[in-house]
């Protein structure tokens, strides 16, 4: 109340519980940040994918370990679903980046992997 700020910005919020059983029959995907998997799709296109995926649900962080000289530089990749962050790291380990433990805190439905200095180069280089 009281602000001149427009944002050319819309939502949709559906109460219809037989309009939201129209969407799901029509292959909409309730909750499919937690139920998501690895498409399917030819070789050469899952590192583009996996890059995009990156892009929207990842991120690049440096590290200053005690001791050391320089700062490390780290990714990590999250998703809400477990199957589609094991999917990738698997994905990513045919290129050569060592598996991870895929950090999960139990107070929360969030499923990250983090790859240090030398496999981040390489995947955002």
């Amino acid at each position: 109340v009281g602000s001149d700020k427009t944002y050319d910005s819309a939502y949709l919020t559906i109460t219809s519980k037989k309009l939201v059983l129209d969407l799901i029959e029509l292959g909409i995907t309730p909750n499919k940040s937690i139920s998501l998997e690895f498409p399917s799709m030819p070789d050469e296109y899952k590192i583009h994918f996996i890059r995009g995926f990156f892009d929207g649900d990842g991120c690049v962080d440096k590290q200053i370990i005690k001791g050391s000289i320089s700062p490390q530089i780290r990714i990590r990749i999250a998703s809400g679903s477990n199957a589609l962050i094991n999917s990738i790291q698997e994905e990513l380990s045919e290129y050569g980046l060592e598996s991870k433990n895929i950090y999960s805190p139990s107070n929360r439905n969030i499923h990250e992997i983090s790859y240090s200095t030398k496999e981040s180069l390489w995947f955002i280089l």
